[in-house]
């Protein structure tokens, strides 16, 4: 788990709770998924139980039915000339 006071630390480029030696990782994957939820107009975060565990978590906003399909799925085989 994640102490309190590190929550937001998490989520910012090239930071790391433990030693490189400890875990794998550059320290931008979260920063990462931040940017792209909130690009998104979602939000991200975490809750944790210091030497338990961890939860992450994000929300994204409900697209529109229009926006998200822009055209009927093809059938298969229905482009092919006959």
């Amino acid at each position: 788990g994640i102490e309190e006071e590190n929550y937001d630390r998490v989520f910012r480029m090239f930071r790391r709770l433990q030693r490189a030696k400890d875990y794998e990782g550059s320290g931008i994957g979260l920063a990462v998924c931040k940017k792209i939820v909130e690009r998104n107009g979602g939000s991200i975060g975490v809750r944790s139980i210091y030497g338990r565990g961890s939860t992450f978590w994000f929300t994204l906003p409900i697209a529109e039915q229009a926006e998200v399909v822009k055209e009927k799925p093809r059938r298969r085989g229905s482009s092919r000339k006959r």
